[in-house]
């Protein structure tokens, strides 16, 4: 796996180093700067599109399930346990908790005096590159929080308008489902032509973001279909360059 600045997340098989294959890849909103994966997640520092958090449990077809829009300039990440540290150029590094990772929490930050460009984490002790500092803070009370239990389901199916709207060229879709469900998302042009396929797995009950890339098509009226295996809704996009 590896992050692609202006590419997103893309997905590579290195089982033969000599002949690598890109077999997946996601888009994300801005540059994704720096990556780590921890279990079928890949975390994403997006630069300003804050920490990306995407499902790879399908390597072909990986999608973004949460994200925490952090105030900086999102440069790197680490994992440890339920929380991902991230930092976050000017304003610091921010402890997110990542229990359920479509459901992203703020545990605390801290706005170091510099540029927070990368971050370790040994226990309960972060070690910041800052710019012309090096610094060690000590995190154990964010650490100490207990993972947290899953807020409440969605109680309906619900499809919502895209941000931004009118965009050029990336927007995000957010949808809620009240259950698991077989799920696809897709996009059509005003001739009715699937032009991009955004979801198509099984997506777990709550609240999802899926960004659309959408470089390389013409400006013009679009429309988004949310279809579960009993439900369906179509809502209308423009794309403006």
């Amino acid at each position: 796996i590896a992050d692609d600045w202006g590419g997103g997340l893309r997905i590579v098989n290195v089982s033969d180093p000599i002949n690598p294959v890109e077999v997946g890849s996601c888009q994300t909103p801005d540059y994704a700067l720096d990556v780590a994966v921890s279990g079928n997640y890949a975390y994403i520092a997006d630069d300003w599109g804050g920490l990306r958090i995407i499902d790879v449990s399908d390597p072909t077809a990986p999608w973004e399930v949460g994200f925490y829009d952090t105030p900086g300039d999102a440069w790197h990440v680490v994992i440890d346990g339920h929380c991902a540290v991230v930092a976050d150029y000017d304003s610091g590094f921010y402890i997110i908790d990542v229990s359920y990772p479509d459901e992203p929490r703020l545990l605390g930050y801290y706005d170091t005096p510099g540029q927070c460009r990368s971050v370790a984490i040994d226990g309960e002790l972060v070690y910041v590159a800052d710019g012309d500092y090096f610094s060690i803070y000590d995190i154990s009370e964010a650490l100490s929080t207990p993972p947290r239990s899953r807020t409440s389901a969605p109680l309906e199916f619900a499809l919502h308008p895209p941000y931004p709207d009118p965009f050029n060229p990336i927007t995000t879709i957010s949808f809620e489902l009240p259950h698991t469900d077989q799920v696809t998302l897709k996009v059509y042009n005003l001739l009715g032509q699937e032009v991009a396929t955004l979801v198509n797995s099984r997506i777990q009950a709550g609240s999802h973001s899926v960004p659309f890339n959408a470089s390389g098509l013409a400006s013009g009226i679009y429309f988004y279909r949310l279809r579960t295996s009993t439900q369906s809704k179509t809502k209308k996009m423009v794309l403006l360059k």
